[in-house]
């Protein structure tokens, strides 16, 4: 089976994100996509609890995809295991996800601003070198070493609309009491206002 992996905080997951899975569903590279939320970016604020991310991600998929879009709670089996990490490395849980799907193709689903940020992850190096690499990205020019870093360690390129929303972004609005929708599924919507999730709502 070929799997993409897709990782990210999804605090909360918008429309941006469901483009990246849409175009990824659309390349027909992937048997199936898994949606893997962090336990804890060590890179970003976030203070939601996994759990409500997690939920926010399910509620989010329509139900056309539900057979080959799947939510993993890859990050929760390994912060149970250690119990006193508040973030996982994320060569662990690449490591991880190997392990629990033997013989299946794992390819890494990467947006342009993720993929240039590997190097500075813990291990960063060898997660560029021992993985491969699918970027989804809008059309755009890249300059220079930015093109050849891309042809180092991506072995494909999905192109997609270009979108400026962001999770920071609908945190914002939310904290200015204005309109998410329909930047966020209404289902994500609808679980924000029941749970009173983002200081300010």
């Amino acid at each position: 089976m070929r799997i993409g992996v897709f990782f990210g905080s999804f605090d909360p997951i918008h429309i941006g994100h469901l483009g990246v899975i849409s175009a990824a569903l659309d390349s027909k590279l992937f048997d199936q996509i898994h949606i893997v939320p962090a336990w804890k970016n060590p890179w970003k604020n976030t203070t939601t609890k996994y759990i409500d991310r997690v939920c926010m991600v399910m509620s989010a998929i329509p139900s056309e995809w539900e057979k080959t879009v799947k939510v993993k709670r890859y990050e929760q089996i390994l912060a149970e295991v250690n119990v006193f990490t508040r973030s996982i490395e994320t060569w662990k849980v690449i490591d991880h996800i190997k392990s629990v799907n033997k013989g299946d193709t794992i390819s890494i689903i990467v947006s342009r601003e993720t993929l240039f940020e590997i190097p500075e992850w813990d291990k960063g190096d060898e997660i560029l070198a021992n993985n491969e690499f699918v970027l989804i990205d809008s059309p755009s020019i890249l300059i220079g070493s930015e093109q050849g870093f891309v042809n180092d360690h991506v072995k494909e390129v999905i192109t997609m609309p270009k979108t400026d929303i962001s999770s920071t972004y609908i945190r914002k609005q939310l904290k200015e009491h204005k309109e998410i929708y329909p930047y966020v599924p209404m289902e994500v919507f609808n679980y924000i206002l029941k749970r009173n999730l983002y200081d300010g709502f």
